[in-house]
């Protein structure tokens, strides 16, 4: 276990094998291995636009992954972890990768809704447009008499 044995019987209140057994759950978890690859970048800059990014991840796929899962990050780390880990280098990238996705499902519901009020809009138009020749019709009418009777009766007089 440790490198430091205080005893046989002691082994589990060993401190040495608290603190080893809380390093290997750390390890297990997805946060410290991107915290691991922060650590990479060099960049300060990028790990504050990463929480950011999360942030705006954590929103979108709240609504899907909530109940699943626990944490938010465990949520984010798992969406990207099973296709990108390996072929992206950073964080930052994968990030990138996911908001791309992320933006271009939204444009594609975006554009299914528009399809659907265009058609309805389509629909009422035509009506409204007919409704509306028909009265521009019946005005154009009515003037074009009014006004014939008009110069006839000046005609006339």
């Amino acid at each position: 276990m440790g490198d430091g044995v205080v005893g046989e019987d002691g082994d589990d209140d060993c401190d040495d094998d608290g603190n080893d057994e809380e390093d290997e759950e750390e390890v297990g978890d997805d946060d410290d291995d991107d915290d691991d690859d922060d650590d990479d970048d060099d960049d300060d800059d990028d790990d504050d636009d990463d929480d950011g990014q999360d942030g705006m991840m954590v929103v979108v796929m709240m609504m899907v992954l909530r109940r699943k899962m626990k944490s938010r990050r465990r949520i984010i780390m798992m969406m990207m972890m099973m296709v990108l880990r390996r072929k992206m280098k950073s964080r930052r990238r994968m990030i990138m990768m996911m908001m791309v996705m992320m933006m271009m499902m939204m444009m594609m519901m975006m554009m299914m809704m528009m399809m659907m009020m265009m058609m309805m809009m389509m629909m009422m138009m035509i009506r409204m447009m007919m409704i509306m020749v028909v009265v521009v019709i019946m005005e154009i009418i009515t003037k074009v008499l009014v006004t014939l009777t008009a110069e006839e009766y000046v005609m006339l007089r």
